[in-house]
């Protein structure tokens, strides 16, 4: 067991130093939103912004549920 600790942490810190994992992430996630936007799933603010990290109401919720299951009226 205490040969085990090192190592892992051995492994942690070079996997911590790879470049680009971040980048990636970030990437796939522009790529999702910019889907879901393009569906008309989620449509921006009034001013015409998207705001990724902002909190999303209960009935702003229930309309993006609408609009992807496009369910009946």
């Amino acid at each position: 067991m205490k040969r085990l600790f090192p190592i892992f942490l051995s492994v942690l810190l070079v996997l911590s130093a790879l470049p680009g994992m971040q980048a990636s992430a970030q990437e796939s996630i522009n790529k999702e939103m910019q889907s879901v936007i393009d569906q008309g799933i989620i449509q921006g603010h009034a001013d015409g912004t998207y705001k990724p990290q902002g909190s999303v109401k209960r009935g702003e919720f229930a309309t993006y549920l609408y609009r992807a299951l496009q369910l009946p009226e």
